[in-house]
């Protein structure tokens, strides 16, 4: 269905009122440019859905307990049933058969779950919208398996720690299985940094499809104070004021920023610090210990500790600081770094993620190492010592910022993305640097000795002790799966290379991501779909029982597309 203006219609999945700034931002931006904007909002205690010309969709609580869970599941369960059955009975039975296919399989395929899983698909099913985006990994794992229901692109986002943080948790190893799955079923991927985007990669994501925007603001709402309008307690005359803008979770490292500043009370520096941010996040709050930090330094005077509050209010706390203060211990590309430096603010970061896209060390500010609390307050010191250094880093960073992360080119970017992925194209903006950064090769066959794939994991590890980045994915299934399984382990080569024995494969996806077939088969034929691999413009190697040989074509074609170090480039010329 598109819009009156033209425009396409855009279903946004996964939200949670209130959502985030960037977010909300966005969607009101596309909205302004007729876009058609629907949004499946969960609501959070006090949390309203409320952008303007955005159409919303409820979403089920998940945090619901006991009786009153029991009485919310029979009821959506029973009435958006009826309400899709009547409306259309196929959409029911197809949105059924999407909650019997989950990617995310947690506890079987139990009654409950699919209960739970369909409880949350109903209100999605009558839904008729041009493309999907997905702005959480965990909202496109869930609910992917409705693309069946919808029949349109689908889109999915890596903002920060889905990527870089929950492979990582105690339910890594499912979850990489799920995101990879994820990224092989979306019609395109939208990184907010060169960073995470690589980081995407390595976890299954297709370059080929993969869309670089990245975080932006508008420099018209965030913008430098008037200097001469602004007051000061006499007090505080010279005193540098930091400032801290991020929610209480670990992650953000607030005590690391409250060990920073007592660095530089402690050698008498007057310097103050306000921490900005939510703290009512239940479990997930670092309040607790921010707060112990802050009585353990000694340091309650200098430091303040402000909740949640608006864009607006932001921006004025911004405008009256002199320095921000980010000491995040993972990011995609920070907004509330975006923000400051908009404000005409010199910046002081941890060095994580896409900072360095946006923040170039000694001009718009300075980074530092993750966990270098130090190294924060050294900075801090000398632009406390050069307040001339604060203006002039603070509008380099303004600058920087109108030039290349405004909200405006930014939301024409996600147009063009949504436009193009519509026209069905198989497209990318990555740069080069990450859309190449890999050897991928392929292969497939039984799982047996006769197809040679413990040579070819081989072949690639000394392909990666010749500083080539290559990844390797077999596909197949049978009882040598155990044995491959460890001869991966005792190559080193559990990151980089998947045995896969899913029975539905994409064969086309498989062959977007590939660079090279390998068949190392000693006896059985390839399949037909390797064989027929050159329809796809894709090189196939035929080597048996030569890891050596093997490695060193590998090399060659590596060099070919400048992958290799001098030293491998030396080895495949010798070899040649």
């Amino acid at each position: 269905m598109v819009s009156d203006s033209g425009r396409f219609h855009l279903l946004e999945v996964g939200l949670t009122t209130p959502v985030e700034s960037f977010i909300g931002w966005k969607l009101e931006g596309l909205a302004r440019r007729g876009v058609r904007v629907s949004a499946s909002a969960t609501p959070s205690q006090g949390g309203e859905a409320s952008l303007a010309g955005v159409e919303w969709i409820g979403a089920p609580r998940w945090d619901e307990a006991g009786v009153r869970f029991l009485v919310g599941l029979i009821r959506d369960l029973a009435g958006g049933t009826v309400r899709v059955a009547l409306r259309s009975p196929s959409r029911l039975w197809a949105t059924i058969r999407a909650a019997c296919n989950p990617i995310r399989d947690v506890g079987g395929r139990s009654l409950l779950q699919l209960a739970l899983r369909l409880r949350s698909y109903l209100p999605l099913a009558l839904v008729r919208p041009d493309v999907v985006h997905f702005e959480w990994n965990m909202a496109a794992i869930h609910h992917l398996p409705m693309a069946e229901v919808w029949r349109c692109p689908t889109v999915v986002s890596c903002h920060g720690s889905d990527v870089n943080l929950r492979p990582h948790a105690a339910d890594g190893e499912p979850y990489s299985r799920w995101l990879r799955e994820s990224f092989e079923r979306v019609s395109a991927a939208h990184c907010v940094s060169e960073a995470i985007a690589a980081r995407a990669v390595e976890l299954g994501m297709s370059p080929r499809r993969a869309w670089l925007i990245r975080s932006a603001v508008d420099p018209d709402f965030f913008r430098p104070a008037d200097r001469r309008a602004r007051t000061v307690r006499a007090a505080d005359a010279t005193a540098l004021r930091v400032i801290t803008v991020a929610d209480f979770r670990w992650l953000k490292a607030h005590e690391h920023s409250v060990r920073a500043i007592a660095c530089l009370t402690r050698e008498g520096v007057a310097v103050t610090l306000e921490i900005v941010g939510t703290w009512d996040l239940g479990a997930d709050s670092d309040r607790e210990r921010v707060e112990r930090a802050i009585a353990r330094e000694s340091v309650g005077e200098r430091v303040s500790l402000i909740g949640a509050v608006s864009s607006a209010h932001v921006r004025e706390r911004l405008q009256a600081a002199d320095v921000l203060l980010h000491s995040s211990l993972t990011e995609g590309l920070p907004t509330a770094v975006l923000e400051a430096m908009a404000c005409g603010l010199p910046v002081v970061v941890s060095d994580c993620g896409g900072v360095r896209e946006a923040v170039r060390d000694g001009i718009d500010g300075f980074v530092v190492p993750v966990r270098g609390v130090s190294e924060a307050a050294d900075a801090l010191r000398r632009l406390h010592r050069e307040p001339s250094l604060r203006a002039t880093m603070g509008q380099a960073g303004r600058k920087r910022v109108e030039a290349h992360f405004s909200l405006a080119a930014q939301l024409e970017s996600f147009i063009t993305m949504y436009e193009a992925v519509l026209r069905g194209e198989v497209r990318s903006s990555m740069p080069p640097a990450v859309a190449d950064a890999q050897l991928r090769v392929l292969s497939a066959g039984p799982l047996s000795w006769r197809q040679g794939f413990d040579d070819a994991m081989h072949a690639v590890r000394i392909v990666r002790e010749a500083g080539i980045d290559c990844r390797q994915r077999i596909l197949g299934d049978g009882p040598y799966l155990n044995a491959l399984r460890f001869v991966r382990h005792q190559l080193e080569l559990e990151p980089y290379v998947e045995l896969r024995t899913e029975r539905r494969v994409d064969w086309g996806r498989q062959l977007e991501w590939a660079d090279v077939i390998v068949d190392a088969s000693l006896a059985d034929p390839p399949p037909d779909e390797v064989r027929a691999s050159r329809t796809g413009g894709l090189e196939l190697i035929r080597i048996q029982a030569d890891p050596d040989a093997l490695a060193q074509r590998l090399i060659s074609i590596a060099a070919a597309r400048g992958l290799v170090k001098p030293e491998a480039r030396a080895t495949a010329s010798t070899a040649a």
